[in-house]
């Protein structure tokens, strides 16, 4: 008994460790909420029987952290990564915030303890928690695993040429000063600017052309008083000249120089190392690569570059009632398979390798086509199949094979999105309704997508002012189809889950929060441009 006693303590111990690890890492956890939650653990009696019948969820941090215990029943099933840890198929432990990404070493070690803990002591009680907003707490967990597994794919040295759109898996540190030396900004000639001085329109100054540079050339000569060299931009500014005079302030006659204007000194001339420094770190690690960073990278000596590999993606779409895109009349409870073309879209706006299949509602061929795509995809995306209708068996094949995350978010459009792992590698499930599935993906795979590949990705949310009362029920999250613009949002009136006319009618979506029952003409209201969400 004592050996329990003590061996509860410990545990104890590493979960209020963990959040104070958590607080120093800058998060916003109030000494209140440790102690409430130090309280709390204290609360649980180590004895199984008395752990069982306090079963609860029980809400300490609001809606932004929701903690509950629990007793495992089946066998531990141990996940551990940089960036999180779950134990169990009922989720027994879960340990993991948005800001775990950037988790210590000290973190991670609390991490591994506590994994042991479920690991060797099942009959003791697991803690849940997450940051995770909005906070379902009969879901909150599974949903916030998504977040937060250590995703990140490995990388490839590829041509810089190739780079563009990629995400660095390196840090860039110049092999060179850029530019090399002081050059030209401009056609005209490099003298000392105190030459110059008083030159003007109704004063010139004459001066003498002692030699000429063109575009990649370099001169030896030093220049004197009252000297000039004709230069071209970006040639290297020869020795004893300070500034460089554009062509257009002057006029020649043979090698006599006549200047109206005046430079001062460094006027005209980009300095050596102006750009960057040999030895700079010039672009971090996790980098998007643009058109921008290319020059950058190149510029500092990189004819190559190492990046995150793209993600692998299948997408199943499942469907009997599905056909090809034709113009001929459609036969009886056939639909034509748009989702190939949206989700595929959509794949290419975050930057992965993507391929797509069809198959029928049935149980062997989802599951025939599930465990081939394994071998070679990263993540496997489903559409079709999620509700509980007859025939609808994309869950029932990820829970026979792997590991369902969750089934059914309070979310509209989307309701029946789900999530699972089989081999270590992701599964979305979403709708067979073409509106619901874009939603879903923009929800749940984007976010998943872009991390993997090394990039970050949060909504992009700024403020508008509704044109139109828009209702809403407690408890469920909406993203409202609208079309918005500098100052307004209006919602699309006819916004069922299947009418693609409403994306198309939209260029935005309005989020009304789990906590809203909606809207009146004139609030203020949340905007995600649909735009903001692309690679």
């Amino acid at each position: 008994m004592y050996k329990r006693q003590k061996k509860f303590s410990t545990w104890r111990k590493l979960w209020i460790a963990l959040a104070e690890s958590e607080k120093e890492l800058g998060l916003d956890i109030t000494d209140k909420q440790i102690a409430q939650m130090k309280e709390h653990i204290y609360d649980i009696n180590y004895d199984v029987a008395k752990a069982r019948e306090k079963e609860v969820r029980h809400d300490v941090m609001s809606h932004v952290y929701a903690y509950g215990v629990q007793c495992p029943d089946a066998k531990p099933i141990i996940h551990l990564g940089a960036t999180s840890c779950y134990v169990g198929d009922n989720t027994d432990i879960i340990i993991m915030t948005e800001a775990m990404q950037l988790v210590k070493k000290k973190l991670v070690c609390l991490i591994g303890e506590l994994a042991k803990f479920a690991k060797e002591y099942k009959d003791l009680p697991t803690l849940a928690f997450t940051h995770f907003q909005p906070a379902q707490p009969t879901t909150v967990g599974k949903r916030a695993t998504l977040w937060l597994m250590d995703l990140v794919m490995d990388y490839e040295e590829i041509p810089l040429k190739d780079a563009h759109k990629r995400v660095l898996a390196e840090d860039i540190i110049s092999f060179h000063d850029s530019p090399p030396f002081d050059k030209s900004a401009m056609d005209g000639f490099a003298l000392k600017g105190v030459n110059t001085f008083g030159a003007s329109q109704s004063n010139p100054k004459h001066l003498k052309i002692v030699d000429s540079i063109g575009a990649g050339d370099f001169c030896d000569k030093t220049i004197g008083e009252n000297e000039a060299i004709v230069i071209a931009t970006g040639s290297p500014v020869p020795e004893g000249a300070d500034a460089v005079l554009m062509k257009e302030y002057t006029t020649t006659q043979g090698d006599e120089l006549t200047i109206y204007s005046q430079v001062t000194p460094g006027e005209n001339v980009s300095p050596k190392a102006e750009d960057i420094s040999k030895g700079d770190v010039v672009l971090s690690k996790n980098t998007f690569i643009r058109y921008q960073e290319m020059g950058l990278i190149a510029s500092a000596g990189y004819n190559t570059v190492k990046v995150f590999k793209k993600p692998k993606v299948k997408v199943i779409i499942t469907g009997n009632e599905l056909v090809e895109p034709t113009k001929e009349e459609i036969s009886k409870a056939k639909i034509i398979n748009s989702n190939q073309y949206t989700i595929g879209s959509m794949l290419k706006d975050c930057g992965v390798i993507f391929d797509i299949c069809h198959v029928k509602d049935s149980f062997e061929e989802v599951k025939e086509a599930i465990l081939e795509s394994l071998e070679e995809y990263d993540v496997i995306m489903t559409t079709g199949g999620t509700a509980i209708s007859k025939g609808d068996v994309v869950l029932d094949v990820v829970g026979d094979i792997g590991e369902i995350l969750f089934h059914g978010v309070s979310i509209r459009p989307g309701k029946p999105i789900g999530a699972g792992i089989v081999n270590d590698k992701m599964i979305f499930t979403f709708s067979g309704q073409p509106v619901a599935a874009m939603s879903q993906f923009d929800i749940f795979a984007r976010k998943y997508l872009f991390n993997m590949q090394g990039r970050d990705f949060n909504f992009h949310i700024v403020q508008r002012e509704s044109l139109l009362k828009i209702p809403s029920q407690l408890g469920r999250t909406d993203f409202i189809r609208a079309f918005s613009d500098d100052d307004f949002a209006r919602h699309v009136l006819n916004r069922g889950s299947g009418i693609i006319r409403s994306m198309v009618e939209a260029n935005s979506y309005i989020i009304i929060d789990e906590n809203d029952e909606g809207y009146q003409k004139g609030d203020i209201v949340d905007v995600v441009f649909f735009d903001s969400l692309i690679w």
